[in-house]
Protein backbone atom coordinates (compact mmCIF):
# COMPACT_ATOMS: atom_id res chain seq x y z
CA UNK A 1 0.00 0.00 0.00
CA UNK A 2 2.78 2.42 0.89
CA UNK A 3 4.56 1.70 -2.37
CA UNK A 4 1.39 2.47 -4.31
CA UNK A 5 1.20 6.01 -2.94
CA UNK A 6 -1.65 5.54 -0.48
CA UNK A 7 -0.08 7.71 2.26
CA UNK A 8 -0.37 11.16 0.57
CA UNK A 9 -3.89 10.27 -0.58
CA UNK A 10 -4.95 9.43 2.99
CA UNK A 11 -3.36 12.62 4.30
CA UNK A 12 -5.32 14.62 1.78
CA UNK A 13 -8.49 12.90 3.01
CA UNK A 14 -7.55 13.79 6.61
CA UNK A 15 -8.00 17.45 5.68
CA UNK A 16 -11.52 16.99 4.29
CA UNK A 17 -13.36 18.62 7.19
CA UNK A 18 -16.73 18.29 5.44
CA UNK A 19 -16.63 14.49 5.65
CA UNK A 20 -15.71 13.12 9.08
CA UNK A 21 -16.35 9.54 7.95
CA UNK A 22 -13.72 9.91 5.23
CA UNK A 23 -11.34 11.55 7.72
CA UNK A 24 -11.85 8.68 10.16
CA UNK A 25 -11.21 5.97 7.56
CA UNK A 26 -8.08 7.78 6.34
CA UNK A 27 -6.86 8.19 9.92
CA UNK A 28 -7.45 4.49 10.58
CA UNK A 29 -5.45 3.49 7.49
CA UNK A 30 -2.56 5.78 8.46
CA UNK A 31 -2.66 4.50 12.04
CA UNK A 32 -2.17 0.97 10.76
CA UNK A 33 0.70 2.04 8.49
CA UNK A 34 2.37 3.91 11.37
CA UNK A 35 2.21 0.74 13.48
CA UNK A 36 4.42 -1.07 10.98
CA UNK A 37 8.15 -0.83 10.43
CA UNK A 38 10.18 2.28 11.18
CA UNK A 39 10.41 2.94 7.43
CA UNK A 40 6.62 2.84 7.16
CA UNK A 41 6.24 5.17 10.15
CA UNK A 42 8.83 7.50 8.64
CA UNK A 43 6.83 7.60 5.42
CA UNK A 44 3.78 8.83 7.36
CA UNK A 45 5.91 11.47 9.11
CA UNK A 46 7.64 12.64 5.94
CA UNK A 47 4.28 13.24 4.25
CA UNK A 48 3.50 15.71 7.06
CA UNK A 49 0.78 13.67 8.75
CA UNK A 50 1.68 14.72 12.30
CA UNK A 51 0.32 18.30 12.27
CA UNK A 52 -2.89 17.07 10.67
CA UNK A 53 -3.35 14.43 13.38
CA UNK A 54 -2.65 17.05 16.07
CA UNK A 55 -5.29 19.30 14.50
CA UNK A 56 -7.79 16.41 14.62
CA UNK A 57 -7.43 16.26 18.41
CA UNK A 58 -9.83 19.21 18.43
CA UNK A 59 -12.40 17.44 16.28
CA UNK A 60 -15.99 17.49 17.52
CA UNK A 61 -16.11 13.80 16.57
CA UNK A 62 -14.76 11.93 19.57
CA UNK A 63 -14.10 8.85 17.42
CA UNK A 64 -11.97 10.90 15.05
CA UNK A 65 -10.05 12.55 17.90
CA UNK A 66 -9.44 9.14 19.47
CA UNK A 67 -8.15 7.76 16.18
CA UNK A 68 -5.77 10.71 15.95
CA UNK A 69 -4.48 9.93 19.46
CA UNK A 70 -3.91 6.31 18.44
CA UNK A 71 -1.99 7.36 15.33
CA UNK A 72 0.16 9.84 17.25
CA UNK A 73 0.88 7.16 19.87
CA UNK A 74 2.12 4.82 17.16
CA UNK A 75 4.33 7.52 15.68
CA UNK A 76 5.74 8.72 19.03
CA UNK A 77 6.47 5.14 20.04
CA UNK A 78 8.76 4.59 17.06
CA UNK A 79 11.76 6.23 18.73
CA UNK A 80 13.24 9.44 20.07
CA UNK A 81 13.32 11.28 16.74
CA UNK A 82 9.69 10.49 15.89
CA UNK A 83 8.63 11.29 19.46
CA UNK A 84 10.25 14.72 19.31
CA UNK A 85 8.54 15.51 16.00
CA UNK A 86 5.18 14.77 17.64
CA UNK A 87 6.08 16.92 20.66
CA UNK A 88 7.34 19.74 18.40
CA UNK A 89 3.90 19.92 16.78
CA UNK A 90 2.31 20.83 20.12
CA UNK A 91 0.66 17.50 20.82
CA UNK A 92 0.69 18.22 24.57
CA UNK A 93 -1.43 21.32 24.03
CA UNK A 94 -3.79 19.08 22.09
CA UNK A 95 -4.17 16.21 24.57
CA UNK A 96 -4.30 17.94 27.96
CA UNK A 97 -7.78 19.45 27.36
CA UNK A 98 -9.09 16.01 26.36
CA UNK A 99 -8.68 14.60 29.88
CA UNK A 100 -11.62 15.27 32.18
CA UNK A 101 -14.25 13.38 34.16
CA UNK A 102 -16.32 12.89 31.02
CA UNK A 103 -13.58 11.27 28.92
CA UNK A 104 -14.68 7.77 27.83
CA UNK A 105 -12.45 5.05 29.25
CA UNK A 106 -11.25 3.71 25.89
CA UNK A 107 -10.28 7.25 24.86
CA UNK A 108 -8.53 7.89 28.19
CA UNK A 109 -6.54 4.68 27.85
CA UNK A 110 -5.27 5.75 24.43
CA UNK A 111 -4.39 9.24 25.67
CA UNK A 112 -2.39 7.88 28.62
CA UNK A 113 -0.62 5.41 26.32
CA UNK A 114 0.32 8.33 24.06
CA UNK A 115 1.55 10.28 27.09
CA UNK A 116 3.69 7.31 28.08
CA UNK A 117 5.26 7.20 24.62
CA UNK A 118 5.97 10.94 24.82
CA UNK A 119 8.05 10.26 27.95
CA UNK A 120 9.75 7.18 26.55
CA UNK A 121 13.17 6.65 24.92
CA UNK A 122 16.50 8.28 25.63
CA UNK A 123 19.51 9.42 23.59
CA UNK A 124 18.15 12.01 23.63
CA UNK A 125 15.54 12.20 26.35
CA UNK A 126 12.38 14.12 25.43
CA UNK A 127 12.44 17.91 25.96
CA UNK A 128 11.72 18.18 29.65
CA UNK A 129 10.11 21.61 29.50
CA UNK A 130 7.33 19.88 27.56
CA UNK A 131 7.19 16.57 29.42
CA UNK A 132 7.05 18.41 32.76
CA UNK A 133 3.57 19.64 31.79
CA UNK A 134 2.29 16.06 31.83
CA UNK A 135 3.39 15.32 35.41
CA UNK A 136 0.42 16.77 37.34
CA UNK A 137 -1.98 14.84 35.11
CA UNK A 138 0.03 11.63 35.36
CA UNK A 139 0.11 11.96 39.14
CA UNK A 140 -3.66 12.42 39.23
CA UNK A 141 -4.15 9.40 36.96
CA UNK A 142 -2.47 7.24 39.62
CA UNK A 143 -5.81 7.48 41.45
CA UNK A 144 -7.62 5.75 38.57
CA UNK A 145 -9.40 2.44 39.10
CA UNK A 146 -8.46 1.17 35.63
CA UNK A 147 -5.51 -1.22 35.38
CA UNK A 148 -4.45 -0.11 31.90
CA UNK A 149 -4.53 3.59 32.79
CA UNK A 150 -2.56 2.92 35.97
CA UNK A 151 0.05 0.81 34.17
CA UNK A 152 0.71 3.36 31.42
CA UNK A 153 0.80 6.27 33.88
CA UNK A 154 3.34 4.37 35.97
CA UNK A 155 5.46 3.53 32.93
CA UNK A 156 5.46 7.20 31.94
CA UNK A 157 6.73 8.18 35.39
CA UNK A 158 9.32 5.41 35.31
CA UNK A 159 10.73 6.88 32.09
CA UNK A 160 10.86 10.40 33.55
CA UNK A 161 12.54 9.27 36.79
CA UNK A 162 15.16 7.25 34.91
CA UNK A 163 17.21 10.41 34.57
CA UNK A 164 18.85 13.11 36.66
CA UNK A 165 17.79 14.31 40.10
CA UNK A 166 16.05 17.43 38.81
CA UNK A 167 13.59 15.29 36.86
CA UNK A 168 13.10 13.00 39.84
CA UNK A 169 12.35 16.09 41.92
CA UNK A 170 9.71 17.24 39.44
CA UNK A 171 7.95 13.89 39.90
CA UNK A 172 8.28 14.19 43.70
CA UNK A 173 6.80 17.70 43.51
CA UNK A 174 3.78 16.35 41.63
CA UNK A 175 2.79 14.33 44.75
CA UNK A 176 3.15 11.10 42.79
CA UNK A 177 5.33 9.27 45.33
CA UNK A 178 2.67 8.32 47.93
CA UNK A 179 0.41 7.17 45.11
CA UNK A 180 3.16 5.09 43.49
CA UNK A 181 3.98 3.49 46.85
CA UNK A 182 0.33 2.66 47.44
CA UNK A 183 0.16 0.91 44.07
CA UNK A 184 2.91 -1.47 45.22
CA UNK A 185 0.29 -3.32 47.26
CA UNK A 186 -1.92 -4.06 44.26
CA UNK A 187 -2.42 -7.65 43.18
CA UNK A 188 -1.63 -6.78 39.59
CA UNK A 189 1.91 -7.28 38.22
CA UNK A 190 1.24 -5.05 35.20
CA UNK A 191 0.91 -2.12 37.64
CA UNK A 192 3.38 -3.26 40.30
CA UNK A 193 6.29 -3.54 37.85
CA UNK A 194 6.23 0.07 36.52
CA UNK A 195 5.27 1.51 39.91
CA UNK A 196 8.20 -0.33 41.50
CA UNK A 197 10.52 0.80 38.72
CA UNK A 198 9.48 4.38 39.38
CA UNK A 199 10.03 4.07 43.13
CA UNK A 200 13.37 2.34 42.49
CA UNK A 201 14.46 5.20 40.25
CA UNK A 202 13.43 7.81 42.81
CA UNK A 203 15.60 6.28 45.56
CA UNK A 204 18.66 6.58 43.30
CA UNK A 205 18.27 10.34 43.72
CA UNK A 206 19.11 12.54 46.67
CA UNK A 207 18.70 11.57 50.32
CA UNK A 208 15.75 13.95 50.49
CA UNK A 209 14.05 12.20 47.57
CA UNK A 210 14.63 8.81 49.21
CA UNK A 211 13.14 10.20 52.44
CA UNK A 212 9.89 10.90 50.59
CA UNK A 213 9.61 7.21 49.68
CA UNK A 214 10.35 6.16 53.27
CA UNK A 215 7.81 8.67 54.64
CA UNK A 216 5.19 7.21 52.29
CA UNK A 217 5.63 3.81 54.01
CA UNK A 218 7.64 2.48 51.10
CA UNK A 219 9.75 0.07 53.17
CA UNK A 220 6.87 -2.14 54.43
CA UNK A 221 5.53 -2.37 50.85
CA UNK A 222 8.97 -3.33 49.58
CA UNK A 223 9.24 -5.93 52.32
CA UNK A 224 6.09 -7.61 51.05
CA UNK A 225 7.33 -7.51 47.46
CA UNK A 226 10.50 -9.32 48.51
CA UNK A 227 8.18 -12.29 49.10
CA UNK A 228 6.36 -11.97 45.79
CA UNK A 229 5.89 -15.08 43.64
CA UNK A 230 7.32 -13.35 40.56
CA UNK A 231 11.11 -13.34 40.57
CA UNK A 232 11.42 -10.17 38.49
CA UNK A 233 9.42 -8.25 41.10
CA UNK A 234 11.52 -9.70 43.94
CA UNK A 235 14.71 -8.72 42.09
CA UNK A 236 13.48 -5.16 41.48
CA UNK A 237 12.34 -4.79 45.10
CA UNK A 238 15.76 -5.98 46.34
CA UNK A 239 17.48 -3.49 44.01
CA UNK A 240 15.29 -0.71 45.42
CA UNK A 241 16.03 -1.62 49.04
CA UNK A 242 19.75 -1.84 48.26
CA UNK A 243 19.65 1.70 46.87
CA UNK A 244 18.03 2.92 50.08
CA UNK A 245 20.80 1.26 52.12
CA UNK A 246 23.30 3.25 50.04
CA UNK A 247 21.88 6.38 51.68
CA UNK A 248 22.60 8.02 55.01
CA UNK A 249 22.74 6.38 58.44
CA UNK A 250 19.12 7.22 59.25
CA UNK A 251 17.95 5.55 56.04
CA UNK A 252 20.06 2.45 56.69
CA UNK A 253 18.57 2.24 60.17
CA UNK A 254 15.06 2.54 58.72
CA UNK A 255 15.76 -0.47 56.49
CA UNK A 256 17.16 -2.50 59.40
CA UNK A 257 14.07 -1.81 61.49
CA UNK A 258 11.60 -2.54 58.70
CA UNK A 259 10.06 -5.75 57.40
CA UNK A 260 12.18 -5.42 54.27
CA UNK A 261 15.21 -6.53 56.27
CA UNK A 262 13.47 -9.79 57.10
CA UNK A 263 12.62 -10.22 53.45
CA UNK A 264 16.26 -9.79 52.48
CA UNK A 265 17.35 -12.32 55.10
CA UNK A 266 14.84 -14.80 53.74
CA UNK A 267 16.19 -14.33 50.23
CA UNK A 268 19.76 -14.89 51.38
CA UNK A 269 18.80 -18.11 53.18
CA UNK A 270 17.29 -19.71 50.06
Amino acid sequence: MVGHGIVPVCIRFLQNTTNTTLQFEAAWALTNIASGTSDQTRCVIEHNAVPHFVALLQSKSINLAEQAVWALGNIAGDGAAARDIVIHHNVIDGILPLINNETPLSFLRNIVWLMSNLCRNKNPSPPFEQVRRLLPVLSQLLLSQDIQVLADACWALSYVTDDDNSKIQAVVDSDAVPRLVKLLQMDEPSVIVPALRSVGNIVTGTDQQTDVVIAAEGLPRLGLLLQHNKSNIVKEAAWTVSNITAGNQKQIQAVIQSSSMGGLRSLLSI
